[in-house]
């Protein structure tokens, strides 16, 4: 059946839900996160009030407001690349974060692949105030975001490279 669009939704396979991807991450990096810094954090984003006056929902919130963040779980394509909004979108997450009052803004990524060539490419662009981090997932998850990385790069064509 076709959508009048160019679109044949019976021949589509199953799309990735990546909200199982912030169901499954953002509550384990929290977790690490309190390990870490000894502060208790909110349990989903939420909503903080930005410089401009404007708001911004935040993945990581401490408690006591002094920790604000964001999470990404980004991964390479098997060339070794990313794309371009995906680049984007990690600097938009930071543009947000220069704009939150905090004590400590942190950028957290959750492969390892990814925050290398991050920290590379954006080595002298990140504010003093934030600090990029990596938080390594467990085995089990690690393997559960690695299939919905695979389901999603099959829908725009691009191959992920998957940990072994």
């Amino acid at each position: 059946m076709s959508s009048g669009v160019g679109i044949d939704f019976a021949k589509v396979k199953a799309m990735a839900n990546t909200n199982e991807l912030k169901n499954l991450i953002e509550p384990y990096v929290r977790k690490r996160l309190t390990d870490k810094y000894g502060n208790l954090f909110e349990e989903k984003e939420m909503p903080l009030k930005l410089k401009t006056g404007g708001l911004h929902k935040f993945d990581v919130i401490s408690k006591d407001r002094t920790i604000v963040g964001g999470i990404k779980a980004n991964s390479l394509r098997k060339d070794g690349k990313v794309g371009a909004g995906v680049i984007k979108s990690i600097f938009t997450e930071l543009y947000f974060l220069s704009l939150v009052e905090a004590k400590r803004k942190v950028l957290i990524l959750t492969n390892k692949g990814f925050y290398e060539l991050f920290k590379r490419r954006s080595s002298g662009q990140i504010l003093p105030d934030t600090d990029l981090i990596y938080c390594k997932l467990s085995k089990e998850l690690e393997s559960r975001v690695a299939g919905i990385h695979k389901i999603s790069s099959g829908e725009i064509g691009k191959r992920v490279s998957v940990p072994k």
